[in-house]
């Protein structure tokens, strides 16, 4: 009898922790995020929780209604210039930090222009997409969206699909899996669907076994993109972007695809190496693959413009190694040029 008791207390004590953490989660996220949203969170299948910044607690709430019920968003600009804003990975974020403290969309800010953006290294479409419609959720607007997603989006295949998990069906099953380890994966996946303390754990927990390069583990780290692989994240990219389109429809929002060019893009060919690697040839494919769909998305929204620097050729090389610090990050001289050549593109006369 007294074991039975100490059984059904410490079940009892346990389920008491975990529902005052987890309330207190929630009521965190509440006050940092500015959004009640989250205590539906694992209730309301179309409501999501992204973190932005863990070291600075900041946190989106995602209500995916938006793409569904809202057939017009109130517009409610107060400031006198136009507002855009800005989407993309690490090449839209700052980048090159030891000699760089600026990224294109802050060099893009001028006196027609204030620029908010939400460019975060090591991102996609999948987490830009987010960030839009939890800013919508809070009421927020702009004049003119960027979308610079291109160059993480083949990252799904490695890190998982987070808005469209079916696309994960295509690919998973030839990934090199540790089949206990991933059901572990795929237990937590299941669970955090349900808790933000667990999220926020989980969370917790792939940021050490990044930082210690323990990815290995569960996945082949070491894994080469297939053409199917780059066919399945430009699936992804697609139907994320498409509803990033619609939103700024609701919005009546001028919507830019922006594509940035990068170092070997812009070298004069003559003076490149003519001998192509396995990565390189794949690379080609994927700019080639993903062209294509970004022209299908602009053919079924005629109203959707392209920013495409990876047009641009700039004939002098000593130009060229000054705006990058590596292959495709830009110093500030390089964020300039890049921010330059797109105020050239916006349209703000007929907005």
């Amino acid at each position: 009898m007294k074991k039975n008791k100490i059984i059904f207390f410490s079940i009892f004590t346990f389920f008491l922790i975990f529902f005052i953490l987890e309330f207190s989660s929630r009521a965190m996220i509440a006050i940092l995020a500015k959004n009640g949203d989250i205590f539906k969170y694992g209730f309301n299948k179309s409501i999501d929780l992204q973190i932005r910044k863990l070291s600075t607690l900041d946190f989106e709430v995602i209500d995916n209604n938006v793409l569904i019920h809202k057939k017009k968003i109130s517009k409610n600009n107060k400031n006198e210039k136009k507002l855009i804003w800005t989407f993309g990975g690490s090449t839209s974020d700052t980048a090159c930090r030891k000699i760089n403290n600026t990224s294109w969309p802050n060099e893009l800010a001028n006196e027609n222009f204030v620029v908010k953006n939400y460019g975060k290294s090591g991102t996609n479409s999948d987490f830009a997409l987010n960030s839009l419609i939890s800013s919508i959720n809070l009421g927020e607007n702009s004049d003119f969206i960027l979308w610079a997603n291109y160059v993480n989006e083949t990252d799904v295949i490695t890190l998982g699909f987070k808005r469209n998990p079916e696309l994960g069906e295509k690919i998973e099953k030839k990934l090199n899996i540790n089949k206990k380890l991933y059901f572990v994966k795929s237990l937590s996946k299941s669970i955090k669907n349900y808790s933000v303390f667990f999220f926020l754990l989980d969370d917790i927990s792939l940021r050490v076994i990044y930082r210690l390069n323990l990815t290995g583990m569960i996945f082949d780290s070491g894994k080469k993109l297939t053409k199917n692989d780059i066919k399945v994240s430009s699936e992804n990219y697609y139907i994320n972007t498409t509803e990033a389109i619609s939103i700024a429809k609701k919005l009546n929002t001028k919507f830019y695809i922006v594509t940035l060019f990068s170092r070997p893009g812009l070298i004069d060919q003559n003076k490149l190496i003519k001998e192509i690697k396995e990565s390189d040839d794949m690379e080609s494919y994927k700019e080639k693959f993903f062209f294509k769909t970004i022209k299908k998305i602009i053919n079924e929204n005629n109203h959707v413009k392209w920013i495409n620097l990876k047009e641009y050729k700039i004939s002098d090389n000593d130009k060229i190694k000054n705006m990058f610090c590596d292959n495709i990050h830009f110093t500030k001289i390089g964020n300039k040029t890049v921010a330059k050549i797109i105020n050239q593109h916006l349209d703000i006369k007929n907005n």
